[in-house]
């Protein structure tokens, strides 16, 4: 059972698993640049995606794990705190169990990033690990201030960014996100940073159209008028504005709509 098992045993599992998976990744990268047979492609992409998977579920146990929390997030320690911690701990460094879910999102992260694009299928878009890699993002996003957590905000944004252009998963994710944003405010500047991407880096307004679209046709504004959560979802789409107002001019009536709430708040 996984409650049963030490942070030590699970931490020297995750290094076993990380290195396992970039030996992989690396071999993976050798053999497309020499030339794949269709087998050996799907050979590496099955094991790829299972160790993914694996990385995956292991970011939402550790996220779960109350045995070993860290007192509020993991934060990585500065030269000066980490050599008091270890004068305290005689040289070892101590573990929680958010910091070893840090470490496979970081793992899981470098996995996306690395050049295994062509290990797909083109013309297939693989759902069932595109709910694999994007669960744990939106477990996490439904814990409040993670986004105050470094490694979250620089991995996290990335995941869903490489998914969404890669994968075609905006639709989803424009869902995932205003759900996301009712929650909790203060993670919503993850969201801005995977539209900023998009937008900078791939020039790809998908994830704002499906946004913007999820609005109108839930009817957000008149469900939501006498809630907080309206206030934060018109801030939401100042922010979308800012990074392409071309969108945002397509859809000028539900964002009057949206703006009118942000006006009647600030008049309260």
């Amino acid at each position: 059972r996984f409650d049963n098992v030490s942070i030590t045993e699970h931490d020297q599992a995750v290094e076993i698993l990380l290195r396992l998976t970039a030996r992989e990744v690396s071999e993976a990268q050798r053999q497309i640049h020499l030339g794949l047979s269709d087998e050996d492609r799907h050979s590496h992409l099955n094991v790829i995606k299972m160790l993914s998977c694996l990385i995956a579920e292991y970011i939402i146990r550790f996220d779960n794990d109350q045995t070993n929390k860290s007192p509020d997030f993991y934060m990585p320690p500065s030269k000066s705190s980490k050599k008091a911690k270890e004068s305290k701990t005689n040289g070892k460094s101590s573990l929680t169990s958010d910091s070893l879910r840090d470490k496979c999102l970081k793992g899981l992260c470098d996995i996306l990033r690395s050049s295994i694009e062509s290990l797909w299928d083109s013309s297939i878009i693989d759902q069932q690990f595109v709910k694999c890699v994007t669960k744990p993002c939106y477990h996490l996003l439904r814990r409040e201030d993670i986004a105050k957590n470094p490694i979250v905000k620089e991995n996290l944004p990335l995941i869903l960014t490489i998914m969404i252009n890669k994968f075609e998963h905006a639709q989803e994710a424009s869902i995932q996100f205003i759900q996301a944003i009712k929650l909790y405010d203060s993670n919503s500047s993850l969201l801005i940073d995977v539209l900023n991407w998009l937008l900078t880096e791939y020039q790809d307004t998908s994830l704002a159209i499906e946004l913007l679209r999820e609005i109108r046709e839930t009817n957000f504004v008149a469900a939501e008028a006498d809630n907080a959560s309206a206030k934060t979802i018109s801030i939401f789409i100042i922010d979308m504005a800012r990074l392409d107002p071309n969108i945002i001019r397509t859809h000028i009536r539900q964002i009057t709509r949206l703006l009118t709430v942000e006006v009647s708040f600030k008049t309260i």
